[in-house]
């Protein structure tokens, strides 16, 4: 990826920059700028999980499916529980979307 793809990706922790976001833009600007040779770590790691859960559908059928979740905050000892949360979202955004598709509402 180069470092103007990079950079449009993005997102900078509240402790470096204040959490504002034209101080995050102003960032992305300056990383872009940067020549790769500047940059210490080249290597950036992001923990990346596969998530499996199963569900019932609505005949009573048993179903699995896969996710997948990058712990963009790194490990911690609350990842299963901010994964369950937004496996949680995710499915609650799903079931938004089939009740709108079948009841026709459309915003």
């Amino acid at each position: 990826m180069h470092i103007h793809e990079f950079a449009d990706c993005c997102e900078f922790a509240q402790e470096a920059i204040g959490g504002t976001i034209p101080a995050t833009q102003e960032y992305r600007d300056f990383v872009k700028n940067l020549h790769s040779k500047q940059i210490l770590n080249m290597q950036v790691i992001i923990p990346f999980y596969e998530v499996r859960f199963q569900y019932e559908t609505i005949r009573k059928n048993l179903r699995t499916g896969k996710k997948y979740f990058f712990a963009s905050n790194g490990e911690h000892e609350d990842i299963d529980l901010e994964i369950g949360m937004k496996l949680e979202n995710s499915v609650d955004y799903e079931k938004k979307l089939q009740e709108n598709a079948i009841f026709g509402k459309y915003y």
